[in-house]
């Protein structure tokens, strides 16, 4: 299976010879035709309407070099996601919002500059920047790899959380040793996906990063559930979120038409489920912000091992346990709830 898939499956890539090139390996949907209008629009000559556009006219050189433009969708958690990192079988559909990059290679420089379009309206800086001998650095510490990188981009002017989606994919791919990535690059994020809802709005910047940047190698993963794992790796190691992997397998590798099936252990593809006609699935607003890496989660996601841990002290016949959700509803049962503890802390 190959990542550029169609643009209505859920990552792509698609590439633009010249900013205004409409003949494409496949037809664009609506929302990277809105993503292609803008690029034409910024590669012209009439002024533009902020501050943000501007820096993004600015990224890239009209005059030489091709551009490549990815497209991963967010997703909605139809069955089970609540408890992917128990292990449990969750069902996954992509949506139609996503996010897309635009990306040059430059090899007028050595530093990688990127604008995320929408970042000021959320109170964030547009734009950051790092060189890639920077990124390098921070690898050559085999104890801690990431852990500059993370330094410079928490101390970076303004709030740049955003880039550690974007940078955190290239440092991944230089750690792991995908591809070469020997000049400068020039990166524009775009995204439809709402944020702060639960639909997976970090993964789908992940997976269109990851996949623009393996596009400017000429590179595809095999298999394709490894993009997923090393988006998972971005997430965890560089932008410090203990998510699973479930968004980014849904973001990567989910298709139209269907919903991903997923065994969570660690990432087990099951057959698809086509969605029939007749059925439409709804996400309801909250109102109540979503984030994988704030203390809720990581405390619940604490307590499922922890109760994995306990589970496996009191069910001595079987062997070591890797996920909570391996113990039946039945098994449970039997065990009751004698002589568990009212509290219990991370090291008992």
């Amino acid at each position: 299976r190959s990542l550029a898939m169609s643009a209505c499956s859920a990552a792509s890539t698609l590439e633009l010879r010249t900013a205004k090139n409409e003949q494409l390996p496949c037809s664009p949907t609506a929302d990277v035709g809105r993503f292609m209008e803008l690029i034409g629009r910024l590669s012209g000559t009439d002024e533009l309407p902020n501050e943000e556009e501007a820096l993004a006219r600015s990224l890239f050189d009209w005059g030489a070099g091709d551009l490549l433009l990815s497209r991963a969708p967010g997703r909605l958690d139809v069955m089970g996601g609540i408890a992917d990192y128990s292990g449990s079988l969750v069902l996954q559909m992509p949506i139609a919002e996503a996010t897309m990059v635009a990306i040059q290679t430059r090899h007028d420089s050595n530093q990688v500059r990127i604008v995320s379009l929408g970042a000021a309206a959320a109170g964030r800086t547009p734009s950051f920047s790092l060189g890639l001998e920077d990124i390098r650095k921070s690898l050559r510490n085999a104890d801690a790899p990431f852990a500059a990188l993370r330094a410079t981009i928490k101390s970076s002017h303004g709030d740049c959380s955003w880039a550690a989606y974007v940078i955190g994919a290239l440092a991944v791919l230089m750690h792991e040793g995908v591809g070469r990535f020997e000049t400068g690059l020039s990166l524009l994020v775009y995204s439809e996906v709402p944020e702060g809802k639960g639909v997976s709005s970090s993964a789908a910047v992940e997976v269109a990063s990851m996949i623009a940047l393996l596009a400017t190698e000429d590179l595809l993963l095999a298999p394709p559930e490894r993009l997923a794992c090393l988006c998972q790796k971005v997430e965890n190691a560089v932008v410090g979120a203990p998510c699973g992997v479930m968004d980014q397998m849904a973001s990567a590798l989910g298709l139209d038409g269907q919903l991903l099936s997923l065994l969570c252990r660690p990432a087990l593809l099951r057959e698809p489920v086509r969605i029939p006609t007749s059925m439409r699935f709804w996400g309801i607003d909250s109102g109540v912000r979503h984030f994988v890496g704030g203390s809720d989660y990581g405390s619940v996601r604490c307590a499922a091992f922890m109760g994995r841990t306990m589970l496996q002290r009191r069910i001595k016949a079987r062997e070591k346990m890797a996920h909570v959700a391996e113990v039946s509803p039945e098994e449970l049962a039997a065990l009751g709830d004698a002589g568990l503890p009212d509290e219990i802390s991370g090291g008992a």
